[in-house]
């Protein structure tokens, strides 16, 4: 049988209806708006995007649970189910023995696992798996979940979410990690979460790794690196759903001060010659984590500064060193 990774790796190929960054949406990390453009046609002429966007609208306020039989959530689901990306993720977890081989109680299994309400301990309320994944929950001055990004864009455009900066990025843009502050709530950790990608296929990969995967299930998507889907449970339920990248990048700039310390290299160089013997040196004899080349040297470098690896200053001739700290 195909493996949950390999199998998550099919469902992104599958995801014909992702948008294409630059040509449908854009997103600057740099700005004071994450999303300096976005064509809402894609939106408002994709079934699933319309449905997810109706069914946001069930969550008009924040401070608001949507009632949780919704037949915009069923519409939302039929939808999702005439995909290429959800007949298949069927088929998978039905051969699997975790889902019904019918549709209809496929169907009825996504209902109950994704608008099925339950009590949450670390909020002290009664929501769903999609409320906490797609829309987000306000609770103690924090959010909670917050990891879909058309509700992060529509958020951000009306004017009740502030882009306060990012943590991670990596694939083009295509998952990211940054804080936000929703309505006076701030992200307690910061979110994660896929940029681009339609709603049918984070239903899909959420759900297999749920259902089929581990706690923490590394795939390969297509992309150059390994990611790490998250979907942690709360007494059978869906507790939280998002991909983790910054357990590889840690992983990986430990690795490569590891190469580093074994050459005598250090403690301090000047940064584009560090970026001269990553790209070349070490790519080619020692890496240990599965990397592909053309992974830029910055997301390393900006994952040992975050870590307290290194220090970056620049010396009075100009040039950036970087510091290997102890």
């Amino acid at each position: 049988m195909v493996s949950v990774s390999d199998f998550c790796a099919k469902l992104w190929s599958l995801d014909k209806n992702r948008l294409v960054r630059g040509r449908d949406y854009d997103i600057d990390l740099e700005d004071d708006l994450l999303f300096s453009f976005v064509d809402e046609a894609n939106l408002k002429s994709i079934p699933t995007f319309k449905a997810l966007r109706r069914l946001f609208r069930k969550y008009d306020h924040v401070y608001v649970t949507a009632p949780h039989e919704s037949a915009e959530a069923w519409t939302f689901l039929n939808h999702c189910l005439e995909t290429p990306v959800m007949q298949e993720t069927h088929k998978f977890l039905a051969q699997g023995g975790v889902v019904p081989v019918s549709q209809k109680g496929f169907r009825n299994r996504l209902y109950t696992l994704w608008f099925g309400p339950y009590y949450r301990p670390n909020t002290g309320r009664c929501s769903t798996a999609f409320e906490h994944t797609f829309v987000g929950e306000p609770c103690h001055d924090y959010v909670y979940g917050f990891h879909n990004w058309v509700r992060l864009y529509e958020q951000e455009r009306d004017h009740r979410l502030t882009y306060e900066g990012w943590e991670f990025s990596v694939s083009n843009d295509h998952i990211i990690g940054i804080d936000i502050d929703w309505n006076g709530y701030m992200s307690k950790t910061g979110t994660s979460f896929f940029v681009g990608t339609s709603p049918e296929f984070e239903l899909a990969i959420y759900t297999t790794c749920f259902l089929a995967g581990d706690e923490e299930t590394r795939v390969r998507l297509g992309i150059p690196w390994n990611v790490t889907i998250a979907t942690y449970d709360v007494d059978g339920e869906i507790a939280a759903c998002y991909p983790k990248v910054e357990d590889v990048l840690i992983e990986e700039g430990r690795d490569f001060l590891e190469y580093l310390d074994q050459r005598n290299i250090g403690p301090e160089l000047g940064k584009y010659k560090l970026k001269n013997i990553y790209e070349n040196d070490y790519t080619n004899t020692y890496g240990q984590y599965g990397r592909w080349p053309g992974t830029p040297f910055s997301w390393v470098l900006c994952t040992l500064e975050m870590e307290e690896k290194v220090d970056v200053w620049t010396n009075y001739h100009g040039v950036d060193i970087v510091e290997f700290l102890e």
